[in-house]
């Protein structure tokens, strides 16, 4: 009898065992074992590990989970190997798609389910920009989040101290004011890099944001006074004719020595450029002095502040994933305070996406070396937006060269857009298949 009762002990012991082990049905209940593939981009993927490590213990069930995250530093060959996977069945469980691109991939995400991300209380806990980007509405079943976010970028203007104060930089007229005063003082000495594509890093997102300070946020809507004023405001501070220096005998000489304004800015012949909070580990890099850096907000109009471009990678469900709902609960989570503090405190650069950590993140250096804080890229004034490009890399790349070549800029763009909305009903309606995108 006792042989009996031990023999049944045992085995009802090793059934506990191997089910705790395999079955992932109740995710709450079970022991998950297997491995995620994250793919991100532009981000070191060292520093997205802390957030996974904290997801773990928030979550024990996971806590064998391996995650695997590739990081990809060019945008191109993120999207091209990402399409590669997705035609070959091996795309990663969770990607990262951006804001500013009609992502043909967004058919192959799959929205949280609203028992782990609540639309209504993300919409109460995010910027308006985020909902209207990132929810999802299906007539039969209401919102769903599809994708989540968690910091973003706005562009500024880092100067020297030497030569410009922040109450200079308070609109675009200011600006131009600015940049005559610094040319008459100083023979040797460039006030802002504005003017072309190949020598100016971020000349896209430059001209995109002039392009919203005329409220015009998607490449389909650019009419012919949008292009003319906000190229005609870019190229002011490049032509030959200008004051400011920073013309084609400079572009032709950084071109030949493959240069760029950074170089000129480390060098201190250059006053102003305009980047992303980010850019300030390239500057740090170069060597630039704590003393005279400082950062301003990009600069509107006075009579009429258009919306402010932000950029940002959001994170996305592989809608084949094997391991959806582990996916599903680490989006959920990242959508928690705990979660975003951990991921900004590595990756000082990103404004903070949640609300309620403005306060917290904004006042902190982007740069422990400098006096530089996420709040000198942050008007609470400006309406912040998406700019939809299309097709971000023939967006990009083509604008590059338009911005290389001044003269003929408009005719240039009209083509630009053209296309690229020739290659999206291709691509999303399936129509005029045969006919060419010139």
């Amino acid at each position: 009898m006792i042989i009996v009762v031990v023999l049944g002990l045992f085995l009802a012991f090793l059934f506990n065992a191997l089910t705790w082990k395999s079955d992932t049905s109740n995710p709450t209940t079970s022991l998950w074992v297997g491995e995620v593939k994250i793919w991100t981009l532009w981000d070191d993927a060292t520093g997205i590990q802390p957030l996974l490590e904290s997801f773990k213990q928030a979550y024990p069930q996971y806590k064998n989970a391996v995650f695997n995250v590739q990081n990809f530093s060019d945008y191109e060959t993120y999207t091209h190997t990402l399409m590669s996977a997705i035609s070959k069945n091996q795309a990663p469980d969770i990607f990262v798609l951006n804001n500013n691109d009609s992502s043909i991939f967004a058919d192959h995400t799959v929205a949280v389910p609203n028992t782990i991300i609540n639309a209504s209380d993300f919409r109460k806990k995010y910027r308006a920009i985020f909902g209207e980007n990132l929810i999802t509405s299906f007539w039969e079943d209401g919102e769903f989040v599809s994708w989540v976010p968690i910091g973003y970028e706005a562009l500024g203007i880092f100067y020297n101290r030497k030569f410009v104060n922040s109450s200079e930089l308070t609109s675009q007229a200011s600006l131009s004011s600015l940049v005559s005063s610094i040319s008459q003082k100083y023979d040797d000495k460039v006030g802002i890099a504005l003017w072309n594509g190949s020598t100016v890093v971020d000349a896209v997102d430059i001209i995109t944001q002039y392009f919203l300070l005329s409220w015009v946020d998607n490449l389909e809507s650019l009419d012919d006074k949008t292009i003319k004023t906000a190229m005609e405001t870019y190229f002011r501070y490049g032509s030959d004719s200008s004051d400011n220096g920073y013309d084609s005998d400079v572009f032709l000489d950084l071109v030949s020595t493959g240069r760029n304004n950074l170089d000129l800015f480390s060098q201190g012949d250059l006053a102003m450029v305009v980047w992303y909070p980010r850019m300030l580990q390239e500057i740090s890099e170069k060597g630039y002095s704590s003393n005279f850096l400082l950062a301003s907000p990009f600069p509107h109009y006075a009579w009429e502040p258009g919306k402010t471009l932000i950029n940002y990678n959001y994170f996305a469900v592989n809608k084949d994933s094997l391991q959806s709902t582990l996916a599903y609960n680490l989006l959920g989570y990242m959508t928690s305070e705990a979660a975003a503090a951990e991921y900004l405190k590595n990756y000082t650069y990103y404004l903070p996406a949640l609300l309620s950590l403005e306060s917290q993140v904004l006042t902190q250096k982007v740069d422990e070396s400098y006096n530089i804080s996420l709040w000198d890229f942050y008007n609470s004034a400006y309406e912040l937006s998406s700019f939809n490009k299309l097709f971000k890399i023939g967006y990009d790349q083509q604008l590059i060269a338009i911005l290389d070549n001044a003269p003929s800029y408009n005719g240039l763009i009209k083509q630009l857009q053209s296309s690229l909305l020739c290659q999206n009903k291709k691509i999303h309606l399936f129509e005029n298949l045969s006919g060419l995108c010139n």
